[in-house]
């Protein structure tokens, strides 16, 4: 836990969370980024996005591209052995803890 923030990676909760925080939030969340505290780095970052609820928007927005996703498989015309490997693949993306 807390390895995409150390190593600032663009990921979809800290795009979401820059894009929702306030003013000052996104201050800090900027600042957090060179933070050599690495345990405070991750916890505040951790913090922030509690506060804003971003993890939650970005739920939302994963189980709307799966939705998508799920009906865009299910108008291909192949039997449904050939599309179960997605289908596995997306439900473990879409359910994978980290």
């Amino acid at each position: 836990v807390g390895g995409d923030v150390i190593a600032n990676k663009k990921t979809l909760l800290n795009l979401k969370a820059l894009e929702m925080a306030s003013g000052e939030q996104l201050s800090e969340l900027t600042e957090l980024a060179t933070e050599p505290d690495l345990k405070r780095k991750v916890a505040r970052t951790r913090e922030i996005y509690e506060v804003i609820n971003v993890r939650n928007s970005c739920e939302e927005m994963m189980q709307a591209h799966y939705q998508t996703a799920m009906s865009a498989l299910e108008k291909v015309e192949r039997p449904d052995e050939a599309k179960n490997g997605l289908i596995l693949l997306a439900d473990f993306l879409m359910n994978r803890e980290h």
